[in-house]
């Protein structure tokens, strides 16, 4: 499946009278469909924030991780609970459990103590940390695309996590592809990560081979989520046959959009003001 987003374009919105892309990621980052696997996720990661532990959500490209750890992260910083730690220029290729104390200290502290001895540098760490827990405030530490990280820098983020100074006084979140799962499960450098760390893996939003029952109602209602954002229904943008033939072929998020658009314009360049399942099935 083509895991890169697909757009409608002005000729094709204008054609089915809609006012916008129904498809485009919302504004507000909460404002998400809530799936049996987005509600399962979401819980993991809370717990894990709350209780400081390790935890990796995986998935398949286009599952919804990304969107939900958006989501996450917003939810956070209104609740103003938790204290995302979120390194931007972090260099993956050479992770150490150093430059990611000096990645955490440069989010806590607003200062850059890549210059300090490793003791001095523990010793801050410890107290900013101790510091953030105090306040009432959580804080975790989020490294997505994690399934790229080399084994020495996964064995980084354990040693700061179970280290003296940082030992439940941090959480830490993965994000990453399956491979990062499989990693977790079966690399024998990292047993003792791998033992401490939950795996969430993002399932699908249903069984396509229940496309004519269930999976075909929650295509129809994540479909019509979609599309009550901009004002409109589903029944007079698809037909049952094209929303059966959707939940038979699109199990995450991204697949059902990528079909549901690319439908929408063999739809129009046929000229049909409905999706039928033939349109689908040029796909």
């Amino acid at each position: 499946m083509q895991c890169t987003r697909e757009y409608l374009d002005d000729i094709v919105l204008e054609w089915f009278g809609l006012s916008a892309d129904p498809f485009d990621d919302p504004a507000n980052p909460e404002d998400l469909y809530l799936s049996p696997a987005n509600i399962s996720a979401e819980k993991a990661m809370r717990e894990a924030v709350r209780r400081r532990h390790l935890l990796a959500i995986c998935g398949e490209p286009g599952s919804g991780k990304s969107a939900l750890l958006r989501r996450f992260i917003s939810k956070a910083q209104n609740e103003q609970l938790v204290r995302v730690i979120e390194p931007a220029s972090l260099d993956r290729r050479h992770i150490t459990a150093r430059t990611l104390a000096v990645a955490i200290l440069r989010v806590l502290i607003q200062r850059d103590t890549s210059p300090m001895g490793s003791e001095a540098q523990s010793e801050l760490l410890q107290a900013a940390l101790r510091e953030q827990v105090a306040s009432g405030m959580f804080p975790v530490l989020i490294m997505d695309e994690a399934h790229l990280l080399q084994t020495s820098a996964l064995l980084a983020v354990k040693q700061l996590w179970d280290s003296s100074s940082a030992y439940k006084h941090l959480s830490v979140c993965l994000v990453g592809h399956l491979a990062l799962a499989n990693a977790l499960r079966a690399n024998p450098a990292i047993r003792e990560l791998g033992g401490r760390t939950k795996v969430v893996e993002m399932q699908a939003m249903f069984n396509p081979k229940a496309a004519r029952g269930h999976g075909a109602d929650v295509a129809t209602a994540y479909l019509d989520w979609r599309l009550s954002k901009v004002g409109a229904d589903v029944r007079t943008i698809f037909d049952d046959l094209a929303i059966q033939e959707i939940a038979r072929r699109g199990e995450y998020p991204l697949w059902i959009n990528n079909l549901s658009v690319r439908a929408m314009q063999y739809a129009h360049a046929a000229g049909d003001k409905l999706v039928l399942a033939e349109h689908v099935g040029r796909v």
